[in-house]
């Protein structure tokens, strides 16, 4: 067995440079989205990573920490099933794939981090790393957002244009509102559970920047979620509790001027309603009772092989949001059992904050779990985080 002083020389060399460079990679253009700006680029991106970890020189030449086994596990197994399953189903060949690029992200991304956090002689480095890329992720999001609400950019066929209160609508920017909000979560999280004592003030910016990017979705389930897991970090660093509300409303008035005001309003009123049911043009609830019945008419009529990859979204036009019953309608018992299967592989262990905060909000709430590389880029780095924390 190695020993980590037997490695001790690669861990000052190039080693922990290159799967550092893979994994700031991966959060600067995957799990913030901005890949998606460049139609292609993120296979490039992934070929970038892969190159870049096998040439830290631990993991080529005594495969430590290595490529991890279970999660690679996982990996195959997902995209064997989901390949088997679809053949004959008519999918095009970029869908076939898409777990492909989506979960091989998670174990690359889990591979870098973990390999950066792995160097004993670098924690304060790695530490810092992770700040650096959970502010980056975050601030990269704010940006799609701001670039949606002025008109830049029109993901959703919004039609918004500058003359518009764009700040009432559920900006998502780059992604859909509920994951933009999701991966902000595991970003802040990441960052804050990556540091042993108090936060620095990088971690304070991506938690202001966070509290604004999931603000301006409206995401009922992020919302309360940020909320408890600040609380929680707040908790470990007092200061939170007091800084965060104060540098929100000030950085708010400072960017809009006269309007923060009407702009602050006009937000928690939005998200107030979306809580309490008020909101007129909020029917969100009534669309997915309504989804929710039919997933369970298609799950009855094919109930041990399901009825196929995004059955729902063709015949009501949107999904369940809930990753398990979409598993059960589009792949039927033995589907849902091997997803579960796959996730043990993929997540096992990690700690119940890490499951509360990152994974569950979106499994339960969400449709595109598994198939969102960006989500399961910032999985991989909130993961790698989670375990070296209760490792140390």
């Amino acid at each position: 067995m190695i020993q980590m002083s037997d490695t001790a020389w690669v861990d000052r060399g190039l080693g922990w440079r290159m799967s550092a460079s893979a994994a700031l990679l991966c959060s600067v253009t995957i799990a913030s989205a901005a890949y998606t700006l460049v139609p292609g680029v993120g296979y490039v991106v992934i070929l970038a990573m892969a190159l870049l970890i096998c040439l830290d020189s631990r993991i080529a030449a005594f495969a430590a920490p290595g490529v991890p086994g279970w999660p690679l596990a996982g990996f195959a197994m997902f995209n064997a099933l989901f390949m088997l399953r679809g053949m004959g189903t008519g999918l095009d060949l970029r869908t076939l794939l898409v777990h492909v690029l989506s979960l091989g992200t998670f174990v690359l991304s889990f591979t870098a981090w973990r390999s950066v956090l792995a160097s004993t002689d670098k924690t304060k480095t790695s530490a810092a790393t992770v700040a650096f890329a959970a502010f980056s992720i975050v601030a990269i999001l704010l940006a799609g957002q701001v670039a949606e609400m002025t008109g830049l950019i029109d993901r959703r066929n919004l039609a918004v244009d500058q003359g518009d209160s764009t700040y009432v609508f559920r900006p998502g920017g780059l992604l859909n509102p509920n994951m933009t909000a999701a991966i902000a979560v595991i970003a802040v999280f990441a960052a804050g559970e990556s540091r042993i004592g108090k936060l620095r003030l990088v971690d304070y910016m991506t938690i202001l920047l966070t509290i604004i990017v999931v603000l301006l979705t409206q995401s009922r389930t992020l919302i309360a979620t940020l909320l408890a897991y600040l609380f929680i970090l707040g908790i470990r660093n007092p200061l939170i509790l007091v800084t965060a509300p104060l540098l929100l409303v000030a950085s708010v008035f400072a960017l809009l001027g006269d309007s923060a005001g009407e702009a602050l309003s006009a937000i928690f009123e939005r998200v107030a309603g979306r809580f309490d049911g008020t909101l007129a043009s909020d029917v969100s609830n009534a669309e997915r009772l309504k989804v929710m019945t039919e997933a369970l008419s298609a799950a009855d009529q094919a109930p041990w092989f399901g009825s196929g990859y995004l059955f729902l979204v063709k015949i009501a036009g949107v999904s369940s949001h809930n990753q398990f019953v979409d598993l059960m309608v589009n792949f039927g018992v033995f589907g849902l059992i091997a997803g579960v299967l796959v996730m043990a592989l993929l997540y096992v262990p990690a700690s119940p904050a890490m499951f509360a905060f990152c994974m569950l909000p979106t499994l339960m709430f969400s449709h595109n779990f598994f198939d969102s590389a960006p989500f399961q880029a910032s999985l991989g780095m909130a993961l790698a985080v989670d375990r070296y924390r209760r490792a140390r």
